[in-house]
């Protein structure tokens, strides 16, 4: 991780605590999900993770473009952790991001409310600062949980 996502990431972080700490709303009070992934390459595959407002937390992938994605549910997290990660893109007003790059290897972070899908992607380190941080901090948080 470079110097820059790091302190990026203490940053939000500690608004994104600070937030929540005053946030009242109910886990899984709307419906939305976060999902974050990569791919790309010769196959044209990719894998992620999905994170739903009720706090399931899911692994995906597609193995070749054209290929059906499959899911394997992975374990459920609390609603504070839930919260924490939509205030995380609510307070960087991600809905507002307009960037879309893609490559030879694609990443991104979608948020899904409802019939309404934002998604930014990039490729290499050419994107958002602190989309790019958001996203490293998910799968590490998701991978670290699926390791134990």
């Amino acid at each position: 991780m470079k110097i820059g996502h790091g302190i990026t990431l203490i940053v939000c972080s500690f608004f994104v605590f600070l937030a929540g700490c005053s946030s009242h709303r109910a886990c899984g009070s709307t419906d939305w999900v976060i999902e974050v992934g990569s791919g790309g390459g010769i196959t044209g595959g990719s894998n992620g993770y999905t994170i739903e407002s009720n706090g399931k937390v899911s692994a995906w992938q597609i193995v070749q473009a054209s290929s059906e994605k499959t899911t394997k549910p992975l374990f459920e997290i609390a609603c504070d952790s839930v919260e924490f990660y939509k205030t995380y893109l609510d307070l960087m007003r991600f809905d507002t991001i307009n960037f879309s790059k893609v490559g030879n290897w694609t990443s991104f972070v979608e948020l899904r409310q409802g019939e309404v899908a934002h998604r930014v992607s990039w490729t290499g380190d050419s994107g958002p600062l602190h989309v790019e941080s958001f996203h490293d901090l998910l799968v590490g948080f998701i991978t670290s949980r699926v390791k134990r």
